[in-house]
């Protein structure tokens, strides 16, 4: 079994301070925690399968997942019994801005995602960046910057055709009593990760784009046809007509039944 970890010698860039990055390969029976630590931390597991848990997670870990590790909140992962581990591992100052966390998609909730080909940048990584010279540090900040952005895109074009599909479930099924959760069952994600995801995608948050189909759709209806308001409500996936007529009149400054008898009224002008 090969153990190193080097520590960074260089100042910070672009809020990326690291502090230390290392690997271990060979390691049979390999675990950690339950612990937390001080900073936050990235380790890549380049060979093996395992477990992670956390109070917030559980999750299998295979072969080229990447687990976040936030400051000061218990981990704890393990190597199934004679699963061999080849991990990388690289420790930041500080939490990366909400922004790249967000496009990552990664929270304390979710602190596990899969991104193939990460250890040669890895490798890398840990073989410069105690190496103290100017062209060093510069080589060690852009990986790091190259480990989020293929991060960003592995997760992001992911995310886009999940997003995808769940705006497809919504405008699909809309006159069906789903919730959020449904869709974020569909997008195969927790609903945090699920709810921050779709935001950055379609600039509304789930509920209010899901609440839009049936309101924009209830009032056509209301307008054109002569169903019953109680009727329009089921139709658009309430189970509560009051509930229904209560949301419509806030959205829309006032309730169906006055839309309907304005609908009317303009009729006979």
């Amino acid at each position: 079994m090969e153990f190193v970890e080097k520590y960074y010698i260089g100042s910070s860039h672009g809020g990326i301070l690291p502090m230390c990055a290392g690997s271990r390969s060979g390691a049979v029976g390999h675990s950690f925690g339950p612990a937390s630590r001080d900073h936050f931390w990235m380790i890549f597991i380049d060979e093996g399968e395992g477990e992670f848990r956390s109070d917030a997670a559980r999750q299998r870990l295979v072969s080229q997942d990447v687990i976040f590790e936030f400051p000061d909140r218990p981990i704890e992962y393990r190597a199934d019994p004679g699963s061999v581990w080849t991990i990388y591992w690289l420790c930041l100052d500080s939490v990366p801005d909400k922004t790249l966390l967000d496009a990552l998609g990664v929270s304390p909730a979710s602190p596990v995602m899969h991104s193939p080909g990460l250890g040669r940048m890895f490798s890398e990584l840990t073989s410069h960046i105690s190496d103290g010279s100017l062209s060093s540090e510069y080589l060690c900040v852009g990986l790091i910057f190259r480990i989020f952005s293929t991060l960003i895109g592995d997760g992001g074009d992911r995310a886009r055709d999940e997003i995808d599909d769940a705006v497809s479930f919504m405008q699909v099924n809309y006159d069906q009593p789903i919730t959020v959760s449904d869709a974020a069952v569909r997008a195969g994600m927790g609903l945090s990760v699920f709810s921050r995801r779709f935001r950055l995608r379609t600039g509304k948050k789930p509920s209010a784009f899901l609440e839009e189909l049936r309101m924009n759709k209830a009032r056509e209806l209301i307008v054109n046809t002569d169903m019953m308001i109680q009727d329009i409500a089921y139709s658009v996936g309430f189970s509560d007509p009051l509930y229904f007529s209560r949301r419509f009149a806030e959205r829309n400054g006032m309730p169906p039944s006055r839309l309907r008898a304005e609908r009317i009224s303009d009729s006979r002008i």
